[in-house]
């Protein structure tokens, strides 16, 4: 069980994942990538959009193509653990990486707006591109929804969303 700690107000503990704090000036990654021998085909395999307050899935987008089914579904589960885990104790920060095995959840908090954002890459896709990906979807969610946030009362209330993270998830 990693133990994720982030300062005296995050600490959170993920038996299948560590927290990473990444560089984004850094490419490391991808250099550790170039000399593997294993060859990752998406970028995006699982995009995540909560209500921070309580950890309510408002969107999810799935890349259903890219991975196989067993492992979508495991990190799936894992997503939706790390955003109530946020949500049960708070982040200021605004970006963070969580390590689990092959994979990054590359995570943006907009705690002004009380909502997360979180996305799972192949380890050797660029954080920086990954953050940025993130924020494109950040600024327009916001712009669609953050007035309607706070009402949802189901999961998934912003599913038709899925076509914009879809659209921008193959344009980056």
């Amino acid at each position: 069980s990693a133990r994720v700690s982030s300062g005296p107000w995050l600490s959170l503990s993920f038996p299948f994942a560590q927290l990473t704090r990444v560089d984004l000036s850094s490419e490391r990654f991808a250099h550790e990538f170039i000399n593997s021998s294993k060859n990752f085909e998406i970028m995006f395999s699982t995009t995540l959009i909560s209500r921070l307050s309580d950890g309510l899935e408002l969107c999810e987008s799935l890349d259903t193509e890219a991975a196989r089914e067993t492992e979508l579904q495991e990190y799936k589960s894992q997503a939706k653990k790390i955003t109530k885990q946020l949500a049960k104790k708070g982040s200021h920060e605004k970006m963070l990486t969580i390590e689990s095995g092959d994979f990054f959840f590359h995570v943006l908090n907009d705690s002004a707006r009380g909502v997360c954002y979180l996305t799972l890459c192949p380890r050797a896709y660029s954080a920086r591109l990954a953050h940025n990906f993130l924020e494109d979807i950040q600024k327009e969610f916001s712009n669609l929804y953050s007035e309607e946030v706070d009402r949802a009362e189901r999961p998934y209330a912003f599913i038709k969303f899925d076509t914009f993270i879809q659209k921008t998830r193959h344009a980056s």
